[in-house]
């Protein structure tokens, strides 16, 4: 029996993600808890090195979901290029998370090439996307 997943399926995880998640967080360190997200690094359990706000909603600025191009087929939700970021705490920034500041929840996590950061120095985030391929 084939399996299958219709993009429709796929649109909806994708858009819960860019109707939700208005934040894209740098950290150092993974993050794995709202709270991780939510604290600078230093202040309890935080990781969190600078902060941007993401328009949300796919389609509306920051998120844009379409045919997955990196092959496997699918779709793939892509987050716009961030630029000019303030740095709030030193630190070595290796993970960049998104975050549903309304509800208090962490959202996907990726990972970065680790770079030393300082504060009030500026960062730019390239553009990145979470795919959901097709089954195999």
């Amino acid at each position: 029996m084939a399996k299958s997943s219709p993009d429709w399926v796929k649109d909806a995880k994708l858009e819960a993600i860019a109707d939700n998640c208005d934040k894209l967080v740098l950290c150092e360190g993974e993050p794995s808890t709202y709270s991780h997200v939510s604290n600078n690094k230093g202040v309890s359990d935080g990781k969190r090195l600078g902060t941007v706000d993401l328009t949300t909603g796919a389609g509306g600025g920051d998120y844009t979901i379409a045919d997955n191009d990196g092959g496997g087929g699918g779709r793939m939700l892509t987050i716009g290029a961030q630029t000019g970021l303030t740095v709030d705490v030193n630190g070595d920034w290796d993970h960049v998370a998104l975050v549903d500041s309304v509800n208090s929840r962490l959202g996907p996590v990726t990972t970065k090439t680790s770079q030393a950061i300082t504060t009030a120095g500026t960062v730019d985030v390239a553009a990145f996307a979470i795919r959901d391929k097709d089954p195999t």
